[in-house]
């Protein structure tokens, strides 16, 4: 009688076809990849401007490549018609309405020719970087992927502030130290809360990543950015509850201890100018904030309805006004104002709140993400939060930081109501 082979065991059936299902799998999850790589470069390029780190890379041309690999994931991404449509979404009707005014108020602007060049240089990409990652990230791993990229690359830049020594931390043409300060901010809780949900190396790489991000605010010296982060650090931890308060507080020490161990006494006695603002010249001086406020209200009060030309603000304090020291306007709120008129204030300050208004959405406790997905929105909401404080003294209006974080909470949204839908038919079945 023939023996008979004894069955195998249930775990390496398992492992069996486990790897089956990854080799047939495999050629699609390569694909996958090569699809994500378009919106990933276009945030290393557009965002962390790694671009600009050194003159090899500048001489390269990176940025249209990156738009051509781009338009290439575009095309070979496989868009799932459950999904809800990219024009269904509010915030992309408020953007496009916004590029509408845009470019209404070139015609009349203070100088046409600059606010054109401007326009043409910085919306089409940034319209990219929007659709590409609208239409490519179509699942929760590829989200978290996607911020990995982020964190990544901004952590490389905040690996150069070890290099800079008695002067405040800058690279590229494009970010001075106080812009850069917003970028580190912005990123920080996106870098916490991916430590959070990650392990092994993942989760060893992403905490180094927080770590040097946080050093890398204190080498901006950039006072902005470090009353922005004074908010945001501590909301973002404590908003952990799987940390608790104690652990919390602890991580918060901890991170006042890397504050005083890499701050210079020049660096601290800026720092100290906050506790005596009126002292400082952005309160005593022509050139300083409070009169730049000033004067930027004055200019879109007398240009309120197209206001003075995309990306104008500069010139029209240079050019119309008595003490104009050609700046910029040091206020995002102000900039969008003054230069596209109470309807592009009134629209941006619509795409801020229904960005809110979606990421709230999805960060109950009856949303139909993965658990990892729901802790790591805190660190987005966190990430707005950071941007609007920070943007308070600062010319971003137009930051890809912002559009990213819009973009984000877009992208959550549908995979939100993605899952909803499947898991109502799985009940049906």
């Amino acid at each position: 009688m023939p023996q008979i082979a004894p069955a195998a065991p249930a775990s390496i059936t398992s492992r069996r076809s486990r790897t089956r299902r990854l080799k047939s799998n495999a050629p699609e999850a390569l694909l996958n990849y090569c699809v994500l790589l378009g919106p990933g470069l276009l945030l290393v390029i557009n965002v962390a401007r790694i671009q600009e780190l050194h003159p090899i890379l500048a001489g390269l041309h990176l940025g249209a490549i990156t738009g051509l690999i781009s338009l290439l994931a575009i095309f070979a991404a496989k868009p799932d018609k459950t999904l809800k449509p990219i024009m269904a979404f509010t915030q992309t009707k408020i953007y496009i309405m916004l590029i509408a005014i845009a470019l209404l108020s070139i015609p009349g602007a203070v100088w046409p020719g600059a606010s054109f060049r401007s326009f043409m240089t910085g919306v089409p990409i940034k319209c990219l970087l929007f659709y590409a990652m609208l239409r490519v990230v179509q699942k929760e791993e590829d989200f978290i992927l996607l911020n990995r990229v982020l964190v990544y690359s901004v952590s490389l830049v905040a690996v150069l502030s070890f290099f800079t020594t008695g002067k405040r931390f800058n690279v590229g043409s494009t970010y001075d130290a106080n812009d850069l300060g917003l970028i580190f901010c912005s990123v920080f809780p996106l870098s916490y809360y991916l430590s959070r949900i990650s392990t092994g190396i993942s989760k060893i790489s992403s905490t180094i990543c927080t770590v040097l991000i946080v050093i890398g605010i204190v080498s901006t010296v950039s006072r902005g950015a470090f009353i922005s982060i004074c908010i945001v650090a501590p909301y973002t931890l404590l908003r952990d509850k799987t940390l608790g308060k104690v652990k919390a507080l602890a991580m918060i020490g901890v991170i006042v201890v890397l504050f005083f161990a890499f701050v210079s006494e020049s660096q601290m006695e800026r720092f100290s100018t906050i506790l005596e603002p009126t002292e400082d010249y952005n309160y005593t001086s022509g050139g300083g904030r409070i009169e730049i406020w000033k004067r930027g209200m004055n200019i879109y009060l007398e240009n309120p309805i197209l206001g003075i030309g995309f990306d104008g603000f500069v010139n029209a304090d240079g050019t119309q006004h008595q003490y104009g020291a050609w700046k910029t306007a040091h206020n995002f709120l102000i900039q969008i104002a003054a230069e596209l008129g109470t309807g592009g204030l009134v629209l941006f300050l619509a795409l801020i709140y229904t960005s809110y208004k979606e990421l709230y959405s999805f960060m109950r406790k009856d949303s139909f993400l993965q658990e990892k997905v729901k802790t790591f929105s805190i660190g987005l909401e966190a990430s707005f939060h950071a941007y609007v404080i920070t943007a308070m003294f600062l010319s971003q209006a137009y930051s890809s930081v912002f559009l990213y974080l819009v973009v984000c909470t877009m992208i959550l949204s549908r995979i939100n109501i993605m899952n909803r839908k499947a898991s109502g038919t799985r009940r049906e079945k």
